[in-house]
């Protein structure tokens, strides 16, 4: 990571993002057909999300979503499998923002990196709303959360993999495990803390620093 002459803490990762809501999404490479896939997967997510405000997660269906985004069932399933299903799209929109957190508040080292990854997570989390809320524990009944973390946040552990990947080049963490079983370890821990927050951000930010720490604490190449 390189350091700079006003290096921003990461309690300000929470400022620093845009709102998972509203994210732009990466450029698309490749065919119309993967084009269209994205279409469709933004339309069906963002009329979700819309549907969820004005009623509720529990009496929105699938068919509701499908004819306030114009897709078809079809298309739904193929692409989010389930109603619970669309915690994939939040994920990945939680990636880019995490994404843009770090690159915005170009942290000292791997550690602060990850500060900053895991602050947004939770800031993301504090402003996801009841609806959202609902659907990550449905979606957290139906698989265990080692399955979870890897099934529905590649994007965010293919970050948190690069940043720990480049604190071993730098002599920041220990060279073993490999970047991939740590970044697992880490997205898992923080996920955890986030799946049993009831409280405010605060305890929300504290309870995850503290897992993390724990974890920092046996990483870190420099530890007595």
């Amino acid at each position: 990571m390189t350091a700079t002459g006003s290096t921003q803490s990461a309690e300000s990762a929470e400022s620093a993002a845009p709102n998972v809501d509203h994210v732009e999404a990466e450029p698309v490479a490749g065919s119309r057909r993967e084009a269209g896939k994205k279409r469709n997967r933004d339309r069906l997510y963002e009329a979700a999300l819309d549907l969820f405000a004005g009623q509720g997660y529990d009496l929105v269906s699938v068919d509701d979503i499908c004819e306030r985004a114009g897709v078809g069932r079809a298309t739904f399933f193929r692409l989010y499998g389930t109603k619970a299903g669309l915690l994939s799209e939040f994920n990945r929109r939680l990636a880019v923002r995490a994404r843009n957190a770090v690159a915005l508040t170009e942290p000292v080292d791997a550690g602060e990196a990850l500060k900053v990854v895991s602050r947004t997570m939770c800031a993301t989390w504090a402003e996801s709303g009841a609806a959202l809320r609902k659907l990550a524990h449905e979606y957290l009944q139906t698989v265990s959360l080692e399955a979870g973390t890897r099934k529905a946040q590649p994007d965010l552990r293919a970050l948190v993999t690069e940043i720990v990947a480049e604190g071993q080049r730098q002599g920041e963490l220990v060279a073993r495990p490999g970047p991939e079983f740590i970044s697992w370890m880490i997205v898992a821990t923080v996920s955890g803390a986030i799946a049993t927050w009831l409280g405010a951000v605060e305890t929300l930010n504290r309870r995850s620093d503290q897992a993390l720490d724990l974890l920092l604490l046996g990483m870190r190449a420099d530890r007595p």
